[in-house]
């Protein structure tokens, strides 16, 4: 299914498998059902903060993008991409 992703694991769990401590623990929740297009966030760690869990909107934006993220995700869908079409631009 596009768009679709799970997140049952637990706070403990999550730290645990990746050897990183979340920033903000209380605010991540368990959920079986996360719908990309509705705008959800989601634990990410970034190369910049390798130990730290933070959380993060679904999808690529542009590195230099200076607008309105609502715009740019109204014109490309960046939930679902290929590899080859973020080095192809």
């Amino acid at each position: 299914m596009y768009y679709k992703v799970s997140n049952i694991a637990t706070v403990n769990t999550i730290e645990s498998l990746y050897g990183a401590k979340f920033r903000f623990p209380h605010l991540h929740t368990q959920e079986a059902f996360i719908d990309g297009l509705n705008e959800e966030i989601l634990p990410i760690i970034t190369a910049q903060k390798p130990h730290e869990i933070n959380f993060g909107i679904w999808g690529i934006m542009p590195q230099d993008y200076r607008d309105d993220w609502s715009v740019f995700q109204k014109t490309r869908n960046t939930l679902n991409m290929d590899v080859r079409d973020i080095y192809s631009e």
